[in-house]
């Protein structure tokens, strides 16, 4: 009888072992891989909390691989296609002939000086009303959770700056839609990396940078110039951005797919505000005073005018890689972004405008 009783105990136990070994192994296992930095706010802020609430669900058991350790920015868009990432981070800007129609909302960045209304109109348009970016999103193995941006750019310069004469002439260092707005100032681009920056102000061959002010502090242009000029030109959006591999989400339960679902707006606004705040304190420099100006008139009617042909141009780049009807398309995004730019007004939390992109967006995404 005692036997008897060691091998029903040591059955319980088996049952217990088999039945924690089940749970454990309902957890599906996921690689978040990514090129970009743990300093950065979109991880810090964006993705990092992200893969947390993965994990705390109990749906996933969460790996993160970041700073390029198994993707790079060029290697990202077919590590993701190939498998070798679940859940990464698409620097759509690189991959303009892969993800043409991504990149129509990526070439109208110039009309994009109100980012958090921005962001939301591309995510809406994406999600709801872009049969083609659904379709690309097949095609690529990708399901687009949601999208970024940097903040706007500004002039940080040398000198002061503040009318159209003061910036005639000057050398600025520019890049994406910011080259044509330079030229259209009488100025000179400088098309330098960003991790150049520092090196060329430094040396004075460039007088301004257009960038993000958070720039001051990321690539310590702050130790260099200390006049920034407020105009409105836009930034570089990163729809896509949040992408997570569609054969995988195709393997997962509808449960796993609502978590991944749920939990992308708070991601989204947590990358956004994050980055957002960089700016604010990068103004914040200790010992530095920064002059902090707003454009003249005369100076951001030029910019204005440059960002009307960009418009154009985003259109003519869409139709010549076979986006069809790019018009439509853009048309649409622009006056979801003028309606967006409403709702935004007074939205001065991450928590708030989570809320907002779950009530106009993600409630309205089916996920079976």
């Amino acid at each position: 009888m005692k036997f008897t009783k060691i091998r029903r105990h040591g059955s319980a136990l088996a049952l217990m072992a088999v039945a924690a070994a089940t749970a454990a192994s309902a957890e599906t296992d996921l690689l978040f891989g990514t090129y970009v930095s743990d300093t950065t706010q979109l991880n810090i802020a964006g993705f990092n909390p992200y893969v947390k609430t993965l994990q705390d669900s109990g749906e996933f058991n969460v790996t993160s691989l970041t700073d390029g350790a198994v993707v790079t920015a060029r290697t990202t868009l077919p590590g993701l296609a190939d498998g070798v990432v679940d859940l990464t981070y698409i620097p759509a800007v690189y991959y303009p002939a892969e993800l043409p129609v991504t990149n129509v909302f990526v070439n109208l960045g110039a009309t994009m000086s109100n980012v958090p209304a921005a962001i939301g109109a591309i995510i809406e348009v994406s999600k709801l009303d872009c049969p083609q970016c659904e379709a690309e999103g097949e095609k690529m193995n990708f399901v687009d959770l949601g999208s970024w941006s940097l903040t706007p750019y500004r002039l940080l310069c040398a000198k002061p700056v503040k009318t159209a004469q003061d910036v005639n002439g000057l050398r600025i260092r520019a890049a994406g839609h910011t080259i044509a707005i330079v030229n259209a100032m009488n100025a000179t681009p400088t098309n330098v990396p960003s991790s150049e920056v520092y090196e060329v102000v430094q040396r004075g061959q460039v007088d301004c940078v257009f960038a993000p002010i958070a720039w001051l502090d990321e690539y310590a242009l702050g130790e260099l110039v200390q006049n920034v000029t407020m105009v409105s030109a836009g930034t570089i959006p990163s729809a896509a951005a949040f992408a997570f591999r569609r054969d995988k989400w195709n393997e997962l339960t509808t449960a796993q797919r609502q978590v991944l679902l749920d939990a992308a707006p708070m991601a989204v606004a947590g990358a956004l505000f994050g980055t957002q705040g960089s700016d604010i304190s990068a103004l914040e420099r200790p010992g530095v005073e920064f002059n902090v100006t707003e454009a003249s008139a005369d100076l951001q009617a030029i910019i204005d005018t440059a960002i009307e042909t960009q418009v154009v141009s985003a259109v003519q780049t869409a139709k010549d890689a076979g986006v069809k009807d790019a018009q439509a398309l853009v048309d649409r995004y622009l006056a979801t972004y003028e309606r967006w730019q409403a709702l935004v007004e007074g939205v001065d939390t991450p928590e708030a405008y989570a809320q907002l992109l779950r009530d106009e967006v993600y409630s309205k995404i089916k996920v079976e």
